[in-house]
């Protein structure tokens, strides 16, 4: 699989400088960074069962919209759009409900923002811009991928294809194994389309390996959760980037002390 990412920031892997971790979260607010993870989590689990057939478009920004669409893969099978969010909870999905489980006794309430209509609205308007290709007899799938290994999910008829990513593997197999809509010179003249006059970065996947997690730091992990939750509910920010905080209070504490400990050498001599 081919991977052309067009994101105003590239992650690439995470490995970013300080300032673009800035950037990206006062561009973008404070999920950025777990949802561009949550994105690559998702490449990285196609791309073994995905030839070079298969052409993947990161964070494409359509012409007349504000808001990137996060992964449009296009090979002979068309088009589908690949919805991520790294949200945690308990969801329900219903016809074009999303719904949260919250309180004490566990009911389901209408969730902001709703992913199935999100979703639907995004693969209609890369239907509108396939359409001014010239593509009209060209649908769009849209699919919401979960990418939280916490987040439970029950559906009943939902309008949308939502799977956890869990079943990334069998998504790649289906998609690897569906039927041709498009040839391959309709294939080459679409995916070109999409591109000009675009500066895509050309990106090297990886490969999920297996990693073995220690128990001791999973629990130190959750009861750092569990000691910033009330400020999470608050400022809404993720663990990363409360540890990024941290660690940028930390500097200006050494800072701090390094000036005062030249205070005090200066004045004594």
């Amino acid at each position: 699989m081919k991977v052309k990412d067009f994101s105003p920031i590239p992650y690439q892997g995470g490995q970013l400088s300080v300032t673009d971790r800035i950037k990206g979260v006062l561009k973008f607010g404070t999920l950025w960074d777990s949802e561009m993870k949550s994105q690559e989590i998702i490449i990285r689990y196609l791309s073994p069962g995905l030839d070079d057939s298969f052409m993947l478009f990161r964070n494409l920004l359509l012409p007349g919209f504000d808001i990137p669409m996060p992964l449009i893969l296009v090979g002979l099978h068309g088009v589908t759009l690949i919805y991520n969010d790294a949200v945690k909870g308990i969801f329900r999905a219903e016809g074009s409900l999303w719904s949260q489980m919250s309180g004490p006794r566990g009911k389901y309430k209408k969730s902001k923002p709703n992913l199935i209509l999100r979703v639907s609205m995004m693969a209609r308007a890369i239907e509108m811009f396939l359409s001014g290709l010239g593509y009209d007899d060209l649908s769009v799938d849209g699919i919401l991928v979960l990418t939280h290994p916490g987040t439970h999910l029950e559906t009943i008829q939902p309008d949308i294809r939502i799977i956890r990513v869990d079943a990334l593997s069998r998504l790649s197999d289906q998609l690897a194994g569906a039927e041709s809509v498009l040839d391959r010179r309709k294939y080459r003249d679409l995916t070109e389309a999409m591109t000009v006059h675009l500066d895509p970065v050309e990106v090297e996947i990886i490969k999920p390996e297996p990693k073995v997690i220690n128990p001791a730091l999973l629990a130190a992990d959750d009861n750092f959760n569990q000691a910033i939750s009330p400020l999470q509910e608050i400022f809404k920010f993720t663990t990363a980037q409360w540890l990024l905080l941290g660690a940028i209070v930390l500097m200006e504490v050494v800072i701090l002390v390094i000036f005062l400990l030249m205070i005090v050498t200066t004045s004594s001599t």
